[in-house]
């Protein structure tokens, strides 16, 4: 039995490969960053719940915060802590998403979610990778930027009329500090 996981810090979609068959299922985002070992192991175990976890035999975990390193170790831990029996590779989401869509081939690669991350694949390797700063200072194109940006706007009076009325229709309230305090 194969277990691919692909994590940010919102979800960690799986997949699930036995016998052939396929299987896909969702669970909550994990991030070495932001947790420590025993929340990873604790999230990893009930979002595997339902499968015979001794029988896991690979583990390919890509993963926000899974940079090479103490991150990646941690999160290394977290997954062997469930996953007994598996051999273990734990590699950043922006790795995952360059075999996902370059293969083998050099290129470019970004991933806008939450987050955003961006670098140039070399066919192996990232080669470059642009800092993303996290949602304070970067992460441009990401939702958080995004919803930044329209916060802003609306705040400094610059969303069109229609999105204005779109917004406040949304949060249900026609102040600013609500806004602010409902985002």
């Amino acid at each position: 039995m194969i277990v691919i996981a692909d994590s940010g810090s919102t979800k960690t979609d799986w997949a699930l490969i036995n016998a052939g068959e396929i299987s896909n299922f969702s669970g909550p985002g994990l991030n070495p960053f932001y947790q420590d070992c025993a929340a990873l192991t604790s999230s990893i175990s009930t979002q595997l719940a339902t499968l015979a976890v001794k029988h896991i035999t690979k583990v390919y975990f890509y993963g926000a915060g899974c940079t090479p390193g103490m991150r990646s170790q941690l999160m290394q831990e977290a997954v062997k802590g469930v996953a007994v029996n598996a051999e273990i590779q734990v590699s950043s989401d922006l790795i995952g998403a360059a075999h996902a869509a370059l293969g083998q081939q050099s290129g470019f690669i970004a991933i806008l979610g939450t987050g955003m991350n961006s670098g140039y694949f070399d066919g192996k390797t990232i080669a470059v990778q642009v800092p993303a700063l996290g949602y304070l200072l970067g992460d441009e194109g990401s939702g958080a930027w995004l919803g930044k940006q329209v916060v802003k706007d609306y705040l400094r009076n610059q969303l069109p009329e229609p999105l204005t009325k779109l917004l406040l229709e949304e949060l249900h309230t026609n102040q600013a500090a609500e806004v602010i305090a409902l985002l």
